[in-house]
Order: C-alpha cells, then structure tokens, then sequence
C-alpha cells in the first residue's frame, strides 16, 4: 500500500520514471503489484502524454491477469480529452464499452463526474449523447449519482447540469435536490438555496440530510436574520434539532435586530442544548428588553445574570436607565445610574454616548412639557460636559445630539456653539447639522423679520454645499414661512421636495405612511419615496455628505453678523468670525426684541 501510494504521488507529479522506479522496487521486495499499482502507471504515463507506454502498461496488467478498472479507463479519457488528443479518448473509450453492463456505468458516471468537477458540462453531454449513440443504456441511477458525487464547483455549473438530467427525462430525488443545495451554500450563494429548497419543497423531496446549521450560520454570516430565522423554521418542522453553538449565534443577531421575543427563544433553546450564558449573552438580552421598550423584562434579566453571577461592567446599568428614560421615568433611571457609581463602576465613552441618547429620548416624551423638556436638556448638556471632562472626544451623534435639543428650544446661539465645537473636533458637519440651524432659528425668540432674513442667508449658504435638503430643513422653511412656503421653495429650487414633502404629510394625515427610506434625490420625481423622518423622531437619522461638500462654518458666521449689521450682500466674508462675535450679534438682535416689546 506505501508503495503504491508513491507511484501515485510520482503519477500527479507527471514523474514517470520515479513512478516505474517505485514499481520496479515493489518486486524486488517480493510484492505482487495489484490493480491500483497498474492504474498508477497508466495514468502516469497519460499526464506525460506518452500514449505507447500508456498502452504497454495497460497490456501489462492483462498479461499479469489484473484487470482494469472502469475508473482507470474514465480517468484515461478525461486526461486525453484535457491534452486535446480525441483519437486516444476514442480508444480508450471503447475498450471501457466492451466491459458489461455494470461497467459500463460505473465507468460513465466516473467521467461524467471528472467533467462536472472541472465544471465541463459541455464535455459531459457530448460524452452522455455519444454512450447513448453507442446503445449503452444510461440508468436512472448513474445519472442521478453523477450529481450527488460531484465535488462541488459554481452553483450554475450544477444547475445546467441539473437541467441536463431533467431533459433526459430523470426526475430528481431529495439527494439530488440535498446536493444541489449545499453546493449553493459552499459558495455562499443564499439566495440560490432559497430557490432549490423551494423546487425540493415543490416536489415533495426535502433533503433528510440538509445540513440546516450550514445555512442558518451562512444566513447569520452575511446578516440576514429573517432568512436565518425562516430556515431554523424549516429545521424545526423538518425534525432536526440545531447545534446549540447555532442557536447562540442566532441568540446575538436578534439582541442585534432588537428581537426581544426571538432572543428569548433562542436562550432557552441554546441552555436546552447544553450551552452556557456568558455575561454578555446576559448583557446582550438586557439592551434587547430595554430598547424595545419591556422594562419589566429587562429588570428580570438584570436579575438573572446577578443571580448567576454574570452581570460585569456598566453596560447592564446603563441598559436599565436608558429603559426607564425612554418611559419618562426620570427618578427611577437616575436611581439605577447611583446604583452603578455604588457598584464603583466607571463610564466609559459608550456609556456617555448612552446617556446622552437616553436622555434626549426622555426629552422626545415630553416636548410639550416645559419642566421635563428643560430638565432633560440641562441633563444632554451636563452628560456631554462630563464626557469631555472625563477626557474623551464626543463622537459626531453626541454632537447632533445636543445640538438637536438646543434645536428645539430655540437656542440658536447654543446650536451654533456646538456647530463650532464639531469644526474645532475635526469632525465635518453635513445637512442635517445645518438643518439643525434653521430648525433653531424657527424655533428661536427672534422677530419674523429677523428669523426670514437670518434664515434666507442660512439656507443660501447650506444648499451651496448640499443641494439635497434633509426633511428637518423643510420642516424649518414651513415653520419660518408659514405663508409663502411655496414661494420660499421655488425661489430656492426645491419645488421636487416640497411636492414630495406634501404627500408625505398626506400619507400621514391617512395614517398610511410608505416605508422607511429617504427622499428621492432632486429632479428625480418619477422614484417612488417613503417616509423621511423629522428631527422630533429620529435624532440620529442622519444623510452623509461627502467631505469635500461640507459648508464652512464661517459662511454661516457670515449670514448672521449681515443680517445684524444691515448689510444685503450675499457673499461670505474672508475672515472667519469667532463664536463670540456671533454670541454678540445675537445679544443685540435679542436686546432689539426686548426694547421693541417694552
């Protein structure tokens, strides 16, 4: 057996010599070569396209009483159809046809194979038709084994050859239906196994053998959490039980997707087979209960994981009072945030950003409240205070954050000041900070007069840099000009968005809203929209812009110290101007407000 393992490592390496060298020493050591010793030599000889010794050992083994295998002949073929040689294929071919019937077969299906394996389906059908021209039968089950002992290869290469079998009027059983399906998952192409389970689930053959847990995993793998979900479905309805290790992954992509009822599920099914929690698992279905609003069930779960010991770090903590936030419980999340300093556990940048969040989101409740909206504003700014404080750079949402709160209250100075802040970070804002602007100065003290002129120059000087408005900017331009909206719109070239914007608050006002997605881009009104989101829902609802699109924030400086100073010209000014100086211009537009109302 070693011996006949080196010829065969001399046949791959198309060494002929080494292979006869290693033959020669087979008898000298009193050994009696065996079939596979001759099937080595001939293809040996065949990779070196040396046809006569091909043929002499082949001669060889029949003198020596060994027959040659059907395989030894199929390899022969394929090897002269690979060097081009048609006549030594035809040879070759013709003496596997004398063999009987069984031979016959085994020797077509072990060609067929070697094609498909090179994903040759043409080589394959022209070597099918010509057996068939020669009155060799081709049975049912040949042609179905051709596919389930294929090695693999592209998906479409199995599909033609799928195809090919059907036409020869074979109809495909659940291993056929099984193989074609994990060659799809192989090569990673979901939607290709989709498709075949659904032709097996047409005809009646499910593949007993399907490997789910390949396909949940690749599901999982490339991030499609429904397709991972609906083919554990399958498993469950087919009798298979999935690897526990599977169902902790599917466990982490609903956490992931916000799936409390599906995270749940997962968790029991995973401890059913054996697999362990660890604290994150635990952490991870907190966040998950919290942000989907079940206080309740995320306390359990705070509980859970303290009763088995896996509750480390803040996260868990802040989980919670991010989760009494979001239901305007204000006394009872800070009670949980002390609990956490008791606990000497420290904030990190995530955990800043999380209260932050949390905060703003209890704001959300209670923007028609005065006292709640102050509080939860004054808490944004402090968090965001202490986060720098504490040494860390706010990251670009904190930003957007605070400056939407501000937004909101009218505090256009404060707006502009974390503006500023984000320049002096590095960080480039875009459309919806500059929305931002206009929504603060909608929302601002000033007079009409003053609010139209602050925001003509401001709105000028965004759309200059983003020519697409972000919704909030509509949403300020209505609120600004109440009474020429229209006319604001078309002067500023937005006719496309505010028609699109309008059968948004259509689609409301009928509580039947599109899906979620963006605007189209301007004049590009045949694109079917969905529902923007105003800057009150989603303060992280954020369009990129390109860097290189990004309006200055000294153009915007530009826009108010004009309007103070009286000025009507439109262009930006060489020198940036400080905060300060727009902190002052915006005190005199202020104490102007306060002498004109006594």
């Amino acid at each position: 057996e070693c011996l006949n393992m080196l010829i065969a490592t001399a046949a791959k390496c198309q060494d002929l010599p080494n292979a006869e060298r290693w033959f020669a020493s087979m008898k000298e050591c009193g050994l009696t070569p065996d079939q596979k010793s001759f099937s080595h030599l001939m293809v040996a000889a065949a990779n070196c396209r040396d046809a006569a010794m091909t043929q002499y050992w082949h001669d060889e083994a029949l003198r020596n009483g060994i027959s040659v295998e059907a395989e030894s002949y199929a390899m022969l073929v394929y090897l002269a159809e690979r060097q081009g040689n048609r006549e030594q294929a035809q040879h070759w071919s013709e003496a596997a046809f004398q063999g009987d019937g069984s031979f016959q077969s085994d020797f077509l299906r072990t060609l067929l194979c070697n094609f498909l394996d090179e994903e040759d389906v043409t080589s394959a059908k022209r070597w099918l038709a010509k057996a068939e021209q020669s009155g060799i039968g081709v049975d049912l089950d040949t042609l179905r084994r051709t596919i389930v002992r294929r090695k693999g290869g592209s998906v479409k290469a199995m599909e033609n050859w799928f195809n090919c079998v059907e036409k020869s009027g074979i109809k495909a059983n659940a291993p056929i239906f099984g193989k074609v399906i994990d060659a799809a998952v192989k090569k990673g192409d979901l939607k290709a196994a989709e498709e075949w389970y659904q032709k097996a689930d047409d005809a009646g053959c499910i593949p007993s053998e399907l490997r789910f847990d390949k396909v949940v995993k690749l599901a999982l793998r490339i991030g499609n959490y429904k397709a991972a979900k609906r083919w554990e479905e399958r498993a469950v309805a087919s009798g298979k039980v999935l690897l526990p290790s599977v169902y902790g992954e599917l466990l982490s992509s609903a956490c992931e997707a916000a799936d409390a009822s599906g995270a749940e599920r997962w968790y029991q099914e995973a401890v059913a087979g054996g697999f362990t929690p660890s604290a994150t698992v635990y952490s991870a279905l907190i966040s998950t209960q919290a942000r989907t609003g079940n206080v309740e069930a995320a306390e359990f779960w705070f509980n859970q994981a303290r009763t088995a010991g896996m509750l480390e770090g803040i996260s868990p903590y802040i989980s919670m009072v991010c989760a009494h936030l979001c239901k305007g419980n204000i006394a009872e999340a800070e009670r949980w945030l002390t609990d956490s300093e008791e606990a000497g556990l420290k904030f990190d940048m995530d955990t800043y950003s999380a209260l932050i969040d949390g905060y703003a989101r209890y704001a959300r409740v209670f923007w028609a409240d005065d006292g709640h909206k102050d509080k939860a504003v004054a808490r944004v700014t402090e968090t965001f205070e202490a986060m720098k404080a504490a040494g860390f750079e706010p990251p670009q949402n904190d930003h957007r954050v605070v400056m939407l709160c501000h937004a909101h209250r009218g505090h256009l100075h404060e707006a502009m000041r974390c503006l500023d802040e984000m320049e002096e970070a590095g960080l480039k804002p875009g459309m919806s900070e500059y929305s931002r602007l206009l929504y603060a100065c909608s929302m601002s003290d000033l007079s009409s007069e003053q609010k139209e002129e602050v925001a003509r120059q401001l709105l000028r000087q965004t759309l200059q840099e983003c020519p697409e408005p972000a919704w909030s900017a509509l949403t300020a331009i209505r609120k600004i000009w109440p009474n020429r909206y229209s006319e604001i719109c078309r002067e500023f070239g937005l006719e496309d968005w505010q028609v699109k914007a309008d059968e948004f608050l259509k689609a409301k006002r009928a509580d039947n809203w599109p899906g979620q997605g963006q605007l189209p881009k301007k004049a590009n009104t045949s694109r079917v929209s969905s529902r923007p989101k105003s800057p009150i829902e989603d303060q992280r609802d954020v369009s990129e812009v390109p860097a290189s699109s990004v309006p200055q924030t000294e153009t915007i400086l530009a826009a108010l110290s004009h309007v103070s100073a009286g000025k009507q010209s439109r262009k930006p000014p060489e020198k940036r101007r400080s905060t300060n100086q727009t902190l002052d211009l915006l005190q005199e537009i202020g104490e102007q407000l306060d002498a004109s109302s006594g």
